[in-house]
């Protein structure tokens, strides 16, 4: 399956065990301009921050259980494909 990319940056997720360092690595070091904070079912938490027109999305997890196996329900492996023109696809497949 490929994805035409309609807007000049993406969204990405990291799943983070220590909220307070990466924040203070993303926001404070890097800069990202934080927007806001929502909750995520099961009692954690996603931090979102702008990097330009990217959103960088942080979630920490509600508890160790959930942490192990976050994002485990839907593996697959994406690819970013660019072409010399500056057209921009991502392809994605399961893992």
């Amino acid at each position: 399956m490929t994805i035409d990319v309609t807007k000049e940056s993406i969204d990405i997720g990291i799943v983070v065990r220590d909220a307070e360092a990466a924040l203070g690595f993303y926001r404070d070091t890097l800069g990202f301009e934080d927007t806001g904070t929502t909750p995520v079912p099961g009692g954690g938490t996603m931090y979102r921050l702008l990097c330009g027109t990217t959103l960088v999305k942080l979630v920490a997890p509600g508890n160790e259980l959930q942490a192990a196996t976050f994002g485990k329900r839907r593996r697959a492996i994406a690819r970013l494909l660019l072409s010399p023109t500056g057209a921009m696809a991502i392809e994605v497949r399961p893992a």
